[in-house]
């Protein structure tokens, strides 16, 4: 549909449908001369006759026009959005803390604090520098026009690390004069900041990491409200602002604190009864604002909470200012006005992950060229990659304009399959977490096989050929995605031995061998389905005639072994999580980039083999989980700038973010880059030898840069660039990787058998008895599937 300049167009229908019912309507005088046939009241009747299919065809066009078709995308919040101006930024600033007062936009930045005019052209090249100080934590501006700021103090210990050693307050009036510091060597506070506000009545409020501190315009504190009882252990904690000088206390359950999770949130009363009083929480970051709390959603849209409201409405909408928010903490925004935001958004396709600033200003709908409006749907998470890249395209698009719509794991089977059936469903859908095998056999899904072919700027041979294999269903090619990374079994050459690939009937004598390990760090209810699932559907059914052997001895065997070895490791092993746990004989973790095997192997001390899932006949298997895997609606009413979209996305030539890509020729560059050692060059081209430095463990330095610097439990993995031999065995993997989409009849076996052998595992089943029934089930799910 048109989002704009679409009403003159209906408003002239309706003019010219409604004079002409009009003329009809106006019949005539009733002299013969107006009738041929002298009849004038036949011809009166039959005027009339026809005007009044016109006014209703004039009825039926002012309804459709005036009304709404359910699931129809309309652009921007109550008729507006607000425009985006990329503003003027030096790219090697991490600026953070962004605030306004009524003539500056402030912020800090490389443990500065600045201000900037408050102007339409700002540029924050005419910053103006307050104080310096590599401690800043947080600054907040006072109601005298003085700033006060808090400093994160530091002591160093015997073995000379740096711990919190308290806080120090400052207040300041102008650049580099300070009326008063005050230090608080007993309070420490959170190094990623957000932690001081002042409230409606100019006092200061103060978090330190478990508790809230009133603070007068002296420095002195007059009071103390504890937070334990509404923090969560371990996660991010911030103040905010809203509107009438509302204080919020928010705290969220990750420690780093994104806009993927719904955060607690509590206003700060400070009453004797109730000094934080909850507020109904959403999810997303919460920001400050003088016109109401802010908070960045995960669905894309900012939203505002009004004290007096006591409700969360919603602003506007990302995708409709052709931006996108990372799911990420490191995001700032700022209200200025009523008609203004400004925000810093990290670019996430930018190798060094700048800042990009923009001036939001409200904007009405009408008065924006005109698009069309396509939907892209997702559940429950949406990247952070492929929200730029829409983003992107809305930008550089002069025809189409793609919005997004976020459906939780819990609104599938409702408010998305509902849509994906109705007249007006989504344009493209995000599959990551959907039964793709399932809605490929219903043909929900376009086949996008004509479009590649016909496509200038993509062809087959581009894309690994098993990832198009495996997405083809029933004769059609339902998905493409852009990238994936490797979800495998692998573990200790010296124990699982050299080669890829083994039969379930190995993984079982592999645990007898080793009475005192266990096979996996996972629970019960996930090892049928994760380590075995491949193999009990290979092994036990033939998909071809239908036929099963659950039923059989063997089965039995399997069952009574599976009770066997639970039983035992529960008697040994605790729940208590450890990554990569000595005592596990295999690992279940991904290959997510090229030096996810050094880290592996540095981690565990010897050689792994990344052996694969366990098959009937021990072939290799070894399989992907996909990212950003779009497919087009069988019903879009947009499917050309559906595939203008996804072909826009799959053409990039930049790598994905994140794991690695789809595409064979972008994967090859990459490992060429991992494999081509980074030096030092002088300016003649020449390489410069580094003589005179030490690594951290004060060894010379005199080869090629490190590619990655890693961090494990056992110290610093330094990784210069990949070898042959890991390149070698990286692609050996790659040649048998099993690209499946998710779901499908296999799924629903599973789910069989994970529920009915509970009754066996429990004891109140017999294994002859639980198999039956497994047979009984899983035998006519199959033969209805052919």
């Amino acid at each position: 549909m048109f989002y704009m300049k679409r009403g003159a167009f209906i408003r002239k229908q309706l003019f010219f449908l409604s004079m002409l019912g009009c003329m009809c309507l106006a019949g005539c005088s009733g002299k013969e001369g107006g009738n041929p046939a002298g009849d004038s009241g036949g011809w009166f009747r039959e005027s009339k006759k026809h005007g009044m299919y016109f006014l209703l065809l004039f009825f039926m066009l002012f309804l459709t026009a005036c009304g709404k078709t359910e699931g129809t995308p309309e652009l921007g919040i109550d008729g507006y959005i607000y425009q985006a101006r990329q503003l003027p930024a030096e790219e090697e600033y991490q600026i953070e803390g962004l605030k306004v007062d009524n003539d500056s936009l402030w912020f800090m930045a490389n443990g500065g604090i600045y201000s900037l005019p408050l102007e339409e052209n700002m540029d924050f090249g005419n910053r103006k520098l307050l104080t310096s100080n590599s401690n800043v934590t947080d600054y907040v501006l006072g109601q005298d026009g003085a700033v006060y700021y808090v400093l994160m103090n530091y002591s160093t210990t015997k073995d000379w690390q740096s711990v919190p050693a308290g806080c120090t307050l400052v207040k300041q009036k102008g650049s580099w004069s300070q009326e008063w510091q005050k230090p608080f060597p007993d309070i420490n506070i959170s190094w990623y900041g957000k932690c001081l506000e002042m409230d409606g009545n100019g006092q200061l409020i103060l978090l330190s990491e478990d508790a809230l501190y009133w603070i007068d315009e002296k420095g002195e504190i007059k009071d103390t409200v504890s937070v334990e009882n509404y923090q969560f252990t371990e996660g991010a904690q911030r103040l905010a602002t809203g509107d009438a000088g509302r204080i919020y206390y928010c705290t969220a359950r990750s420690w780093y604190g994104s806009n993927d999770e719904t955060w607690g949130i509590y206003e700060v009363t400070g009453a004797e009864d109730s000094p934080l009083k909850e507020i109904p929480g959403k999810k997303g970051i919460p920001y400050s604002s003088a016109y109401g709390l802010l908070c960045d959603s995960s669905d894309g849209m900012v939203y505002q909470y009004r004290g007096e409201t006591a409700a969360w409405e919603p602003v506007f909408r990302w995708s409709d200012s052709n931006l996108s928010s990372p799911n990420t903490n490191s995001n700032e925004l700022v209200q200025t006005d009523e008609e203004h935001f400004t925000v810093m958004l990290r670019d996430v396709i930018s190798e060094n992950f700048n800042s990009v600033f923009y001036q939001l200003s409200r904007t009405a709908v009408s008065e924006l060229p005109e698009k069309e409006i396509l939907v892209l749907a997702a559940t429950e998470y949406i990247s952070d990659e492929l929200k730029e890249w829409v983003s992107r395209f809305n930008r550089e698009n002069d025809r189409y304009h793609i919005t997004l719509e976020q459906y939780g794991i819990d609104e599938i089977d409702t408010k998305l399959n509902s849509r994906l059936v109705s007249s007006n469903p989504p344009d493209l859908v995000d599959v990551n977490w959907l039964d793709v095998v399932s809605y490929g056999e219903k043909q929900t899904f376009e086949d996008l096989a004509p479009f590649l072919e016909a496509s200038d700027a993509l062809d087959r041979d581009m894309f690994f050929d098993r990832l198009l294999e495996s997405n083809t269903i029933d004769g059609r090619l339902v998905c493409i995605p852009r990238s994936f990374y490797i979800a495998t079994v692998f573990g200790r050459a010296s124990e699982v031995g050299t080669d890829t690939g083994w039969t379930g009937e190995e993984v079982m004598a592999l645990a007898e061998k080793y009475p005192d390990r266990r096979l996996l760090q996972i629970g019960d209810e996930f090892l049928v389905r994760r380590l075995f699932g491949i193999y009990l559907c290979e092994h036990y059914i033939d998909w071809e005639s239908g036929e099963c052997t659950f039923d059989s001895e063997e089965f039995h065997g399997f069952l009574e072994w599976l009770k066997g070895y639970l039983n035992r490791i529960h008697r040994q092993f605790d729940d208590t999580w450890e990554y990569l746990a000595e005592d596990c004989l295999l690992y279940m973790d991904g290959i997510t980039d090229l030096s996810s095997r050094a880290r592996y192997e540095r981690e565990l001390g010897e050689e792994l083999t990344f052996i694969g899932h366990p098959t009937s006949e021990g072939r290799p298997c070894i399989p992907v989980e996909v990212q950003n895997a779009l497919c087009i609606t069988s019903r879009s009413r947009h499917k050309e700038g559906a595939w203008q979209f996804l072909e826009y996305f799959l053409s990039r030539e930049e790598a994905p973010a994140y794991y690695f890509s789809s595409r064979k020729d972008i994967f090859q560059r990459e490992l060429d880059e991992e494999m081509t050692p980074d030096y030092f060059y002088n300016e003649d081209g020449s390489i410069r030898m580094m003589d005179g430095s030490i690594d951290m463990e004060g060894n010379a330095l005199s080869g090629p840069f490190m590619k990655a610097r890693v961090w494990d439990s056992n110290g610093e993995v330094l990784y210069y660039y990949m070898s042959q031999e890991q390149a070698d065995a990286l692609l050996e993997i790659i040649e048998v990787l099993d690209f499946t989409p998710r779901g499908g009849a296999q799924d629903r076996v599973l789910d069989i058998i994970d529920e009915e052998s509970a009754g066996y595992l429990d004891g109140s089943r017999s294994v002859k008895e639980t198999a039956e029934i497994i047979q009984n089930r899983v035998r006519n799910l199959v033969q209805e599937s052919l």
